[in-house]
């Protein structure tokens, strides 16, 4: 009988499905994610590229991989770029983890610059993304030249924060802080999120108080309580700008009647 070897998703679908999960907060724990990636992922390349349905099959080779390995070609992107990365390798790590019974080793190839090909762990790979622009100051500061949108990519960036330490765990509580300490506690931070992007801040503080609740993050319990608060705030601060948005488009209105 012929051995399926390549795997991939639906005819016409894209994507490992972890994401979705995760963004939706559909799952309760990591074998959720491990069942939405196998499902996402079990159908077989075959002869003539035609595509069939092989659940069984896959959770099969899961159970039997010791080692995941991802090759990263240039240094324009990272892990937390959008959500596709943790959903692909962190899916793929927690999907081994959940038919193989044991967490494997996991890899990134870093070949960037070929004359200086470098090998990290996954965990290592991650944080030193996370180290290295997603606590950057100065990469930081420069979102808030993009205004709405920019306010906009730093709460994605908090959401594939989620997501990697959801999937493979590698987020510290140590970072989790550092995150908060510069997403949400910075006073000139959080100023200009809620006057550019209020709902970009509410996002943030949301996604934070849910690693929280989701025990991602032990934080203490007045972290957690200043985060419940601004996220009160934020939403407040929605409310007033969708107020004040609707009477001035209401006064607009009675300004053509005149």
């Amino acid at each position: 009988a012929a051995t399926h070897r390549v795997f991939t998703t639906t005819p016409g679908g894209y994507g490992a499905g972890t994401n979705k999960a995760v963004d939706e907060g559909e799952w309760e724990d990591r074998s959720d994610l491990a069942d939405v990636y196998t499902q996402w992922g079990g159908y077989a390349l075959g002869k003539r590229g035609r595509v069939t349905e092989a659940h069984d099959a896959f959770e099969r080779r899961l159970s039997g991989v010791e080692a995941t390995v991802k090759i990263e070609d240039t240094d324009e992107q990272d892990e937390f770029d959008s959500s596709d990365w943790y959903a692909f390798h962190g899916g793929f790590i927690t999907a081994v983890t959940e038919h193989a019974g044991e967490e494997p080793a996991s890899y990134v190839g870093d070949s960037a610059d070929p004359d200086d090909v470098r090998v990290y762990t996954n965990e290592e790979k991650v944080r030193k993304a996370l180290r290295s622009r997603v606590l950057n100051p100065r990469w930081l500061d420069s979102m808030e030249e993009h205004g709405y949108k920019g306010a906009g990519d730093l709460s994605s960036t908090v959401d594939v924060v989620l997501g990697w330490d959801a999937t493979t765990g590698v987020v510290s509580d140590t970072l989790w802080e550092a995150v908060a300490d510069a997403y949400a506690f910075d006073e000139d931070r959080r100023e200009w999120l809620s006057d550019v992007n209020p709902w970009a801040l509410d996002s943030i503080t949301d996604t934070l108080g849910e690693a929280i609740d989701r025990g991602l993050w032990d934080a203490d319990a007045e972290t957690e309580e200043r985060l419940r608060d601004l996220n009160l705030r934020a939403e407040g601060a929605i409310e007033e700008r969708e107020s004040r948005d609707g009477a001035d488009a209401l006064a607009g209105r009675a300004g053509d009647d005149d």
